[in-house]
Parts: structure tokens; C-alpha cells; sequence
């Protein structure tokens, strides 16, 4: 919707309903300073936001994000990759390690990772 080829791509004021406002502005804020921050308690969210809006970028971070914390929270991260259908590579990735880490107990951190947002490609992807 913002970032691909539709309508709504060029008007100055589009309005998004049924959209929780404080991640919207995150995700705007995200895109400005080309740096986003995303924790275990958000990275859901802002990648259903990300994935409605078709905004590639904050998609690939969520991703990454997921792709580097399988490891520490496997049971709390492996839902939210199959739910959302995270490339086959994340979700091969996330099954391998859930049966290393299968019986795994989150220790409840809400540690907040700051991910560069840069627009490179790989397979003609936006890569972070």
C-alpha cells in the first residue's frame, strides 16, 4: 500500500483504518530514521503491520529479527514465523532449532533490538 505500485502510493493523506496508531507511528517513525526497534513483545505486530501496509523493509527486519532470536526464545518466536509464513528458509531455520531447543522455558526478558533498515537485494528481495 505505501511502498508498492497502488493508489495510494502517491497521495499525501491515506487513511488506514483498524490500525492501532502508537505502531503505525513507529513504523513511520522506523522508516525515517531507517532504523527500527523491535522486542520479542513486538515484533508480531509491527510484522502484521508491516505485511498489511506491504512495506518490505520493516517485513525483511521483522524477519531477521525472528531469524536471530530462534535460538534464545524458540517456543515464544516459532509461532509467530509459521503464522505469518516467514520465507521457507526462516521456517527451516526456526524447525531445526525448536527440536535442539524443544524444551525451552522464556525467561520473560523484553530486550529491545535496534536493526538497521537499508535497502539491498538478494534474489531481488529487500535485504536488511
Amino acid at each position: 500500500m505505501l511502498c508498492d505500485k497502488f493508489a495510494e502510493s502517491g497521495q499525501s493523506v491515506i487513511t488506514v483504518k483498524e490500525v492501532d496508531f502508537q505502531l503505525l507511528a513507529e513504523m513511520v517513525e522506523a522508516l525515517y530514521k531507517k532504523e527500527i526497534a523491535l522486542s520479542l513483545q513486538s515484533v508480531e505486530a509491527m510484522l502484521e503491520l508491516a505485511e498489511r501496509l506491504q512495506v518490505p523493509l520493516v517485513i525483511t527486519a521483522c524477519h531477521q529479527f525472528l531469524q536471530d532470536h530462534i535460538e534464545d526464545h524458540a517456543t515464544t518466536v516459532l509461532p509467530v514465523v509459521i503464522k505469518h509464513s516467514a520465507s521457507g528458509e526462516y521456517t527451516e531455520f526456526a524447525l531445526d532449532h525448536l527440536r535442539e531447543l524443544f524444551i525451552f522455558q522464556l525467561q520473560g526478558a523484553d530486550t529491545e533490538w535496534h536493526l538497521a533498515l537499508e535497502s539491498s537485494t538478494r534474489r531481488g528481495e529487500p535485504q536488511i
